[in-house]
């Protein structure tokens, strides 16, 4: 969803002689359709810019691989996730965790695909006592990663933007947050989960218990900020 904003935003942004040279016009088609409104649901399966599977397309979000605060973000979650890590693991798990998210991406995938490319990779990098985790790892981290790499790309846009929480809407969302479905709040506000603040789904940097961020499965999305006349 992090690449899916960006582009969107260099669809919008750029001018229209630099857009039309670099897409072809069955391309063009696919972005004139894209603009359409969609149903929540099949912006969570699928996204809202339509090419987010080309191959060749340059990205204009930096790699989490060369991120520094990406970098920085991932040690802090595997501090609290996996505080018994010593700082050489903690940096081979930090490094192939950033680099199996930027392949899975990609590679266009998502949803189950997507959690098993990266425990694919932590499998490879975890010690023998935490294989066990590497499923839970790989669906809470993946999910706080793209959730994180988004809010960056909204706030660097520089437009003035509103962040939406969205569940899968399945029978498997737990309570709490199908109650926090919907909620809306201003780019720096956080959203209310059971009494606890979350900027997005699975961050636990103001206190959120693991039970609201294990295996979550929401996103967020963004909307032009609501003007009151």
């Amino acid at each position: 969803m992090a690449y899916d904003f960006a582009l969107f935003q260099l669809n919008e942004l750029l001018p229209e002689a630099f857009k039309n040279s670099e897409f072809s016009d069955q391309e063009l088609e696919q972005i004139r359709l894209g603009r359409r409104r969609k149903p929540l649901a099949n912006i969570v399966q699928d996204g809202f810019y339509p090419l987010r599977g080309r191959r060749g397309v340059q990205m204009p979000i930096t790699n989490l691989v060369r991120n520094r605060e990406a970098i920085q973000f991932v040690n802090e979650r595997l501090d609290n996730i996996l505080p018994q890590l010593s700082k050489t693991r903690k940096e081979i798990v930090n490094r192939s965790l950033r680099k199996a998210f930027d392949e899975a991406t990609r590679l266009g995938l998502h949803g189950i695909q997507f959690n098993d490319y990266l425990t694919s990779a932590l499998n490879e990098s975890l010690t023998k006592q935490l294989l066990g985790n590497a499923t839970r790892i790989a669906r809470t981290e993946g999910i706080a990663m793209a959730e994180y790499g988004k809010m960056v790309g909204a706030k660097k846009s520089g437009l003035l933007l509103e962040k939406q929480w969205l569940t899968q809407r399945d029978g498997l969302v737990r309570d709490a947050h199908i109650l926090v479905d919907n909620q809306r709040r201003q780019m720096n506000s956080p959203f209310d989960v059971s009494g606890y603040k979350m900027d997005y789904p699975a961050d636990y940097k103001y206190g959120a218990p693991i039970e609201l961020i294990v295996n979550c499965r929401c996103t967020t999305i963004y909307h032009n900020k609501r003007i009151k006349v």
